[in-house]
């Protein structure tokens, strides 16, 4: 069975496919997403393409829909994932996922609450 997700490229998104697919700095599964691009760009079936890369038929039918439903430039959707601030947000959102009693605790206290303001000196807030 075809895709309904036709994909047809530019001649700078053919080329820019093909450079990462045969450098060797490029990261795996970048790689592996051009491969993908590449070949149902030139008619493979998503079956095909999953026998010919070592990828399950699931994981190119997503690429396939992403690639070709991507609005503007459709090669920026891979970027690269660096810094530890990504693995820290990326844990909190975990966290804050699968542990109610942890947004419970968020929800019942806010931050900052438990700390009372610093009185002010008679006649006011000190001036500046």
């Amino acid at each position: 069975m075809s895709s309904p997700y036709v994909i047809v490229l530019t001649d700078a998104e053919d080329q820019t496919l093909a450079a990462r697919v045969a450098s060797g700095r490029t990261a795996h599964r970048d790689r592996l997403r051009a491969q993908i691009v590449l070949a149902a760009a030139r008619g493979g079936s998503n079956t095909e393409i999953a026998e010919q890369l070592p990828l399950g038929v699931d994981a190119v039918r997503r690429w396939r829909r992403r690639f070709a439903t991507a609005t503007g430039e459709r090669l920026s959707p891979w970027p690269v994932v660096t810094g530890s601030l990504l693995g820290v947000l990326g844990m909190a959102g975990y966290l804050w996922r699968r542990h109610p009693r942890l947004r419970r605790s968020f929800d019942q206290a806010p931050l900052g609450a438990e700390v009372p303001s610093p009185p002010h000196p008679p006649g006011g807030p000190p001036a500046t």
